[in-house]
C-alpha cells in the first residue's frame, strides 16, 4: 500500500485540497451531531492542516489531533494559534488509549489510505479509544460508484484547479483489485511540472464498510455522504458514516 506523501504539497494543500464551502457544511454538520449525542471531547485523527479541529475547537469541544505528517501538523499548529487543542504526531492504526475522547473523527477520506487490513487495525484502536455510546464520524470513497462506467477515465484526468494560486492537479487512477486504485498525481504550477506523487486509494461498497465496523463494535445510525446531500445509493461518490460503540 504507498502512502501519499502529503508533506509535499503542505504549502497548497488549504487553497488547493480543502473547499471552503464544503469542509465548512462538513464541520457544521459534524458539530450539531456530537452536540446531540452530548460529547464533549473529540479527537481528530487524521487532522491534516486543522480543517476539522480548529472551526471543532473554537465550537467549545475538546479536541486531540493527530496526524502522520509532521509538516501538515505543524502547520494545523500555526493556524490554532492560542485554541487548546492537544496536537500530536500520530498514525491512527496505533493504539492511544490514554486519550478517551467521546468521539473520533476522520475525515476527507483519511481512511482511503488504509487498505482493510490497515483499515480494521485504526477501527479496533478507535473501538478500544471510546467509551460505550461513543461517536466515530469517517467517510470513505464509493466503490460502487467509482465503477460506473465512465466515472474513473482511463487516461489522466483534471481532479483539481486552484485558479488564484495557478497550480492544477492531474490525476490517473488504475484498478489493482479488491477495490484498490494505484493513483498517480501530477501538480503544474502555471504549466509548469512541479510535484509527482504515487499512492493506492482503497475502496468501499457500504455493505462491506457496514460489516467492517460492526466486527469491530460499531453499528452506523447514519449513511450520508461528504456533503451530507441526500443523494441517491447510487450517485453517492464518496459515504460518510456516523457511527455508535456498541
Amino acid at each position: 500500500m504507498l502512502r501519499f506523501n502529503y508533506d509535499k504539497i503542505v504549502d497548497i494543500y488549504d487553497s488547493f485540497e480543502i473547499s471552503d464551502d464544503t469542509n465548512r457544511q462538513m464541520t457544521e454538520k459534524v458539530s450539531a451531531v456530537l452536540k446531540e449525542k452530548e460529547c464533549g471531547s473529540v479527537w481528530d485523527a487524521a487532522c491534516g492542516t486543522g480543517a476539522q479541529a480548529i472551526p471543532l475547537a473554537k465550537a467549545g469541544f475538546k479536541v486531540h489531533a493527530s496526524d502522520i505528517s509532521p509538516h501538515m501538523l505543524n502547520l494545523a499548529k500555526q493556524k490554532a494559534e492560542k485554541l487548546r487543542i492537544d496536537f500530536f504526531q500520530g498514525d491512527m492504526t496505533i493504539s492511544y488509549d490514554v486519550l478517551k475522547p467521546d468521539a473520533v473523527i476522520t475525515l476527507y477520506n483519511a481512511l482511503g489510505h488504509l487498505n482493510k487490513d490497515q483499515f480494521h487495525q485504526a477501527v479496533k484502536n478507535f473501538s478500544r479509544t471510546l467509551p460505550e455510546g461513543g461517536l466515530f464520524i469517517g467517510d470513505v470513497d464509493n466503490r460502487a460508484y467509482l465503477e460506473e462506467s465512465g466515472h474513473i477515465p482511463k487516461g489522466f484526468f483534471l481532479s483539481g484547479q486552484d485558479e488564484d494560486s495557478g497550480w492544477t492537479r492531474l490525476s490517473k487512477a488504475d484498478p489493482i483489485g479488491f477495490g484498490l486504485y494505484r493513483m498517480q498525481d501530477k501538480w503544474f504550477e502555471h504549466d509548469s511540472a512541479k510535484i509527482s506523487e504515487k499512492w493506492d486509494l482503497q475502496t468501499w461498497y457500504k455493505e462491506e464498510l457496514e460489516d467492517e465496523l460492526d466486527s469491530c463494535g460499531f453499528t452506523v445510525l447514519e449513511w450520508h455522504d461528504r456533503e451530507f446531500h441526500n443523494r441517491p445509493e447510487a450517485e453517492r461518490d464518496s459515504i460518510l458514516f456516523i457511527a455508535q460503540k456498541n
